[in-house]
């Protein structure tokens, strides 16, 4: 239904998201990283280290410090992708086992990816990177809606079935009240005709 597919639809909306911003945390990763090596083939011995060294060893210790930070943004994102993932899995378990219950139970985890985000923001200074995580968050709060609108049509639907089986439990039971009734009269009247038989045989 419509439901389902906009949960769908929402859900790898925001999974392209992350998985782009990954993608691109893992490129520049892997510049630095190489800067980090070049930095430190460029570093000779103390002893006869020139006058320009100093600025080198200051240069290396920034990439270095860059690494770090572009490591703990992809240590962040990751688990973002986990709870996507968890959300994900829950949702389809509860459509196979009809439990709803396991979607309900994925609701904390929206939150959990609002502060990851939120985390990874605080240490974002390019606006390429801060677009990215914009992306990522709208995805998030459509996967968020999509998922609490395919949780509220799966429960109301549950409640049309349940008062649907209500209803055809009354006709039911209103049924075998007639049969019976109309066997009981059927009965009856059978009765005053032996009676009536009987009293005619007589005469």
């Amino acid at each position: 239904d419509s439901a389902r597919q906009g949960l769908d639809t929402n859900a790898k909306s925001f999974m392209d998201a992350c998985f782009a911003y990954l993608n691109d945390q893992n490129k520049k990763l892997e510049k630095e990283m190489k800067d980090v090596g070049a930095g430190s083939a460029a570093n000779p011995p103390a002893t006869s280290a020139p006058a320009s060294q100093p600025a080198v060893a200051v240069d290396a210790a920034a990439i270095a410090s860059k690494v770090e930070n572009r490591h703990e943004k992809i240590t962040v994102i990751n688990d973002t992708i986990d709870l996507g993932n968890w959300t994900q899995l829950a949702t389809w378990r509860a459509q196979a086992e009809r439990d709803p219950k396991r979607i309900q139970e994925t609701e904390k985890n929206f939150p959990a990816i609002d502060d990851k985000l939120a985390a990874v923001r605080k240490n974002t200074t390019q606006q390429a990177d801060l677009q990215r995580l914009d992306t990522i968050q709208a995805a998030a709060k459509g996967y968020q809606t999509a998922t609490d609108d395919f949780l509220k049509n799966w429960q109301n639907m549950q409640d049309v079935e349940k008062k649907s089986d209500e209803t055809g439990q009354k006709v039911l039971d209103l049924a075998r009240a007639i049969a019976a009734t109309g066997i009981e009269h059927s009965t009856r009247i059978a009765g005053d005709a032996d009676a009536s038989l009987a009293s005619a045989s007589k005469m």
